[in-house]
């Protein structure tokens, strides 16, 4: 199993190894390993209320800090570089455009940006009090992830 919620999500690990992220974009998100997913579902399970949600997140990082925690914990490299976002948009439809001509995977694009300026960050607060529901370092995610990625020949 591949260890993040979505296949995208750590694939900066990979990226972040391979010296391939030339700079960051302002923004960030949530990072969550999929275990601590599992194991929420489990604790909702087992002692959740009927009819109540609960968000199963993780770790909120900037763009930046998780290309920087990334790096450090696969032995990469970080951007240092800001890419205004006018910019990445428009290197973003250049990718579409190639991965349209060559019908292979882009890098990066647009759809992956999309709103990725904004700060997607979630709070597992609900979660925590009522399930117990607890976040493992997300260093632990990101190592599982780059074993993944080279176990499979894709590092």
């Amino acid at each position: 199993s591949f260890p993040t919620r979505r296949s995208s999500d750590l694939q900066l690990v990979r990226d972040a190894k391979l010296g391939r992220i030339p700079a960051y974009i302002d923004g960030g998100m949530n990072y969550v390993g999929v275990h601590d997913v599992i194991a929420g579902h489990l604790a909702a399970v087992a002692n959740g209320n009927s009819g109540e949600r609960y968000i199963l997140a993780g770790k909120n990082l900037t763009h930046r800090e998780s290309f920087e925690l990334a790096a450090n914990v696969v032995g990469g490299h970080a951007p240092k570089l800001r890419a205004p976002m006018p910019v990445a948009k428009v290197i973003a439809k250049g990718c579409d455009l190639f991965g349209d001509l060559t019908g292979k995977r882009p890098w990066i694009t647009s759809e992956m940006i999309e709103g990725a300026e904004k700060l997607q960050w979630y709070s597992t607060a609900k979660a925590e009090l009522e399930l117990g529901y607890r976040v493992s370092p997300l260093e632990e995610a990101m190592r599982e992830a780059c074993e993944w990625y080279e176990g499979h020949g894709m590092m």
